[in-house]
């Protein structure tokens, strides 16, 4: 997650920093949910992870729901077809 820090000054000279989240994988999220029509609070892209990983550690295909959640390896990827 990326932070946008916006610096402000007070009257008295002091110099302030705040810090608003820029969380590119939620504002895709929340576009899509938006366009279903099916947006409400808290339902998220770590909402839908989250829940994606409870579900799939308690079943018998652990290794295959570990394969989705890691992270995409791209050596194993070939430009020509098999």
């Amino acid at each position: 997650m990326r932070y946008e820090l916006v610096e402000t000054r007070t009257d008295t000279g002091k110099v302030d920093f705040k810090g608003k989240p820029d969380d590119a994988i939620s504002k895709e999220m929340r576009k899509l949910l938006d366009q279903l029509n099916i947006y409400r609070p808290r339902v998220n892209f770590y909402a839908l992870r989250h829940t994606f990983e409870t579900v799939g550690g308690g079943s018998r295909g652990r290794q295959d729901y570990a394969e989705h959640l890691a992270p995409a390896r791209h050596d194993h990827i070939t430009d020509s077809p098999t």
